[in-house]
């Protein structure tokens, strides 16, 4: 039986899996908090009702197997609502990541294009995001949680298993954000950050 102490290790993990997820993007990708879970919301809102779908999700896990036609786009609004900041703000942040070819507005919405994904900088921190999970998953092995030991490693991942753990742990640093700012509903994302920090 896992006691409190348990899971209070492995928030922290989890915590600490989000701090350098977002602190990765800051640095390689564009260094702007915002803009940075703007495009980690507009990723996961393109491609979750595939991975809601364990068959989809395999099917599609390779990088840029996900072509832009299948990609649900992202409504500003719906954007801004679910990140908790305003919508000039998501708008203003929208149009910088778009003049930096990271993501593009189609008729319905904003989408993470598939070729961005697999050019820099994205392409790049890929490496980056990996060692942050890896030393997660060796994290839950010390404490000997979720089926794992102090025994186990992490094999090498093929590049189609990393860009799917990359897009859970998309969708997973994402809850973790919104779960902090459930916990006071007029905290920003920088104050979300700021609680994840300490």
């Amino acid at each position: 039986m896992k006691t409190n102490e348990h899971i209070g290790s492995v928030a922290w993990l989890n915590a600490r899996l989000t701090m350098e997820v977002l602190t990765t993007a800051r640095i390689q990708i564009v260094d702007d908090l915002v803009s940075v879970i703007l495009l980690a919301a507009v990723s996961n809102a393109n491609t979750s009702h595939l991975d809601a779908r364990p068959d989809l999700s395999q099917r599609y896990l390779a990088v840029g197997s996900v072509t832009d036609d299948l990609r649900r786009p992202a409504a500003v609004s719906s954007l801004a609502r679910s990140l908790g900041v305003p919508r000039e703000t998501a708008r203003g942040k929208a149009h910088d990541l778009i003049a930096q070819g990271l993501i593009e507005m189609a008729p319905d919405g904003l989408i993470l294009r598939s070729d961005a994904l697999q050019a820099d900088p994205i392409r790049s921190a890929s490496g980056a995001f990996m060692e942050s999970i890896e030393r997660f998953i060796l994290g839950l092995a010390r404490m000997e949680v979720c089926g794992l030991d102090e025994t186990w490693t992490l094999a090498a991942p093929t590049p189609e298993v990393q860009w799917g753990a990359l897009r859970l742990v998309t969708a997973n640093m994402l809850r973790s954000i919104a779960h902090v700012m459930d916990l006071a509903p007029d905290m920003s994302p920088l104050s979300a950050y700021i609680m994840l920090a300490v």
